[in-house]
């Protein structure tokens, strides 16, 4: 499911590492015709090393089965050489020789000297028609491997090659990406489209979470075809343009979840400045059903290339309706249901036994007791008590091993059993204590469990037979409980997902039975803090709904209110919710700074960025977790940013200062965070960068200097470290200039 899913690394045609000679490893295997030097990738089946081919002198890459007698995996590995053999196109990795009767088997391809796509962007995102062109370039390829029966199935930005280095006119614009660098590889997880049915079973889950298409995700191997690449494809440009994938969780389940019940957020609203027709492009990949998205790869590339010539593209913007089925924003639960697992069926037959013991146990009282008024009432006691025992437990259960499946591989059966045992016994308490609040309450807590691991199972029937039952059981709670705060907000969050498959006027009259239900669960409730979470989820929908039609002044409407439910859930949350409360907030306002720049209300958009600060300072937060230091230090380079669009260069180093000063002392605190280094050496060369041109020479050489100490010692570290190679490039660049002046 993750790239260690995979026996060899996925960066393996890469050279990364410092070579070593064969007798410093006696691991080393014997390749018959081959020096091998280094490991360049490990895996729990395999290995990637660099070798040179002693007959022609030159230097490539040998991937090694460890456990040659696994029919299975022998059989994958196999595959790996055949796709790659029938594949002679300059922008794929080209395979010298294959061995699979030799012990280990082993495969001799391509040795790429550079980096990876992943290791290019590194979190940071690139301009529009680089993006373009590179995705291009990758399209056309993937589309010679469909045109030759080949299906890629784990196409992401680390399985894309960069080779050789980057010059320093490439970087700084000077002169045009390379293409020809680029390198497809690790055909490892490849299929026959007109075939391979025994490579792959069905239920079983290929290719890496953050990239995979839905139909790989469900394991229906006949589903998957040219249409996943495609999705994949856009999955990497969406990385290419925001510096991330489409969807991020903790662990790869819940991003499976996200992946089958969510929509992707659109690159515009996590980077303000995203082209709008590459956008279109990129959410036409991602579509969940393969129809709607390109028909092919090399239309894919074709629109891609139209958009570089600034022709129109062919691809149209989705619909409203299309769009709406939001999940990830108001189905924050989810997460919840990948955490059941086995013991909770065995909890829930040790809490029916306790039932039924009890009611025995009643019998046999009225039977042997004279006083049979007073044994009854105690027995009654008794049973209710063991039912209430019973809930607690099946909560309890459920909450400590919620994440335990996530380390059970092809864990979808057993979810299913799980998930179907948590149903069955919360249906059986209802119908002990009918009517009963909190077996109501936890039966649709299970029926939720129960209907997304079916969806996530590829049974869609079973999914939505379970959201009809659900629909139906939450009204009925409504009914009973017409003011209850759970009920009535689960409901509303069930109606918003299924408004998407309604027509224009029935979506229509849905979203105003919904507004009006919120409306009068607010009345009901003005200080309760989840109705007004849930009223910005609401209020995110009406945004999602403008931004899709591009009406900038009904998204800045529902952006305000957004933030203004986001306060009061804040406002009233307890102090265990205060910080999950602050943090929503904070991104309501971030979205919210976006709206007000794009409008180019920069005075408005200062204000947020300091209420966000504000809001940062005034919740418990642990000080000393490396996120508050971070976002701290983030927020005062957005101020410089704005500092410098209102030409007032000394307020942005001001702010760059402090920046620096904040990641400095995070640094030191966690001197091995990589990520902590390279960006304090971003943002103080930044600060340099602003001084030079406000003709403070002396501070820009002082910061510089520092600069270039701390990357030396990060390269003394990590001397392949990619962007602290770039950094170190950039300050000569700036030493430079100021050596001219």
């Amino acid at each position: 499911m993750s790239s260690t899913d995979d026996p060899f690394a996925t960066s393996a045609l890469s050279e990364t590492s410092k070579p070593q000679s064969h007798s410093e490893d006696p691991q080393f295997p014997s390749i018959p015709g081959y020096q091998i030097e280094v490991v360049l990738g490990r895996g729990g089946m395999g290995r990637v090393y660099r070798g040179r081919d002693r007959r022609l002198g030159r230097s490539v890459a040998i991937k090694c089965l460890v456990d040659s007698g696994d029919p299975q995996l022998l059989r994958r590995f196999e595959e790996e050489a055949k796709a790659a053999s029938r594949l002679q196109h300059p922008n794929i990795a080209q395979l010298y020789e294959f061995q699979s009767q030799t012990e280990p088997a082993y495969l001799v391809m391509e040795l790429v000297n550079g980096g990876t796509l992943a290791d290019y962007i590194a979190k940071r995102p690139l301009e529009g028609k680089l993006a373009a062109k590179i995705l291009s370039t990758i399209a056309r390829a993937i589309g010679y491997a469909h045109q030759n029966d080949i299906v890629h199935r784990d196409l992401k930005p680390s399985n894309i090659l960069i080779g050789g280095e980057e010059s320093d006119a490439e970087r700084g614009g000077g002169k045009e990406f390379d293409l020809s660098r680029i390198r497809i590889t690790d055909f490892g997880l490849a299929k026959k489209i007109s075939g391979d049915a025994n490579l792959t079973r069905t239920g079983e889950i290929v290719g890496t979470a953050n990239y995979m298409s839905p139909e790989q995700a469900t394991g229906i191997v006949s589903r998957i075809g040219p249409a996943s690449d495609i999705y994949s494809m856009g999955a990497v440009l969406y990385e290419l343009l925001t510096g991330r994938p489409p969807f991020v969780a903790p662990d790869s389940v819940q991003t499976l979840m996200m992946l089958l019940t969510e929509e992707p957020v659109l690159p515009s609203t996590l980077v303000a400045n995203v082209p709008f027709d590459l956008q279109t492009i990129c959410i036409k990949c991602l579509e969940k059903k393969p129809a709607r998205r390109y028909s092919s790869a090399f239309d894919l590339a074709d629109d891609l290339d139209r958009y570089c010539r600034n022709e129109p593209i062919h691809a149209r913007p989705i619909s409203v309706i299309h769009r709406s089925w939001k999940w990830a924003k108001r189905r924050p639960w989810q997460a919840a249901a990948i955490g059941l697992l086995c013991t909770l069926a065995v909890g829930s037959s040790i809490g029916l036994f306790t039932i039924q013991r009890a009611q025995q146990d009643t019998k046999k009282a009225n039977q042997e007791l004279i006083h049979s008024n007073n044994s009854l009432a105690s027995a009654k006691k008794e049973t209710e008590e063991a039912l209430d025992l019973t809930q607690v437990a099946l909560t309890k259960i459920v909450n400590r091993v919620r994440d335990e499946l996530v380390d059970i591989p092809r864990a979808i059966e057993l979810r299913l059993q799980t998930a179907q045992d948590s149903v069955t016994l919360n249906r059986e308490l209802l119908r002990l204590r009918p009517n009963n609040f909190d077996t109501m309450q936890e039966l649709a807590k299970a029926l939720e469990f129960y209907r997304l691991s079916e969806w996530l199972s590829g049974d869609r029937e079973r999914s939505n037979k379970l959201f009809a039952e659900l629909s139906k059981h939450l009204d009925e709670c409504c009914t009973l409980f017409p003011e209850d705060v759970y009920f009535v907000t689960e409901r509303i969050k069930l109606k918003m997902e299924s408004v998407s498959s309604l027509e224009p006027a029935e979506q229509a009259k849905a979203e105003k039975e919904i507004q009006s239900q919120m409306d009068r669960i607010l009345e009901l409730h003005p200080e309760d803090p989840w109705v007004h979470r849930v009223a910005s989820t609401v209020a995110t929908h009406w945004v999602d709904k403008a931004v899709v039609v591009g009406d900038i002044e009904t998204v800045y409407r529902y952006a305000k209110e957004r933030v203004e439910h986001s306060r009061k859930y804040l406002l009233f949350s307890g102090e265990n919710t205060k910080p999950d409360a602050g943090k929503w907030l904070i991104k309501g306002l971030a979205f919210l700074s976006t709206v007000q720049m794009k409008r180019n209300d920069f005075e408005s958009m200062q204000s947020t960025i300091d209420e966000t600060q504000s809001t940062m300072d005034s919740i418990e937060w642990d000080k000393a977790d490396p996120m508050y230091f971070s976002t701290s230090a983030r927020l005062h380079e957005l101020r410089g940013y704005l500092a410098l669009g209102t030409n007032d260069p000394s307020a942005a180093i001001e702010h760059y200062k402090k920046g620096v000063e904040i990641l400095a002392e995070l640094n030191l605190e966690f001197p091995d965070e990589v990520s902590t280094e390279n960006s304090l050496a971003q943002l103080e060369l930044q600060l340099a960068s602003v001084l030079y041109r406000s003709d403070r020479l002396e501070e820009a050489k002082s910061h510089i200097q520092r600069v270039e100490s701390n990357v030396q010692s990060a390269l003394r570290k990590r001397p392949e470290d990619y962007l602290a190679n770039h950094i170190r490039k950039q300050i000569e660049q700036l030493k430079g200039l100021l050596e001219d002046k």
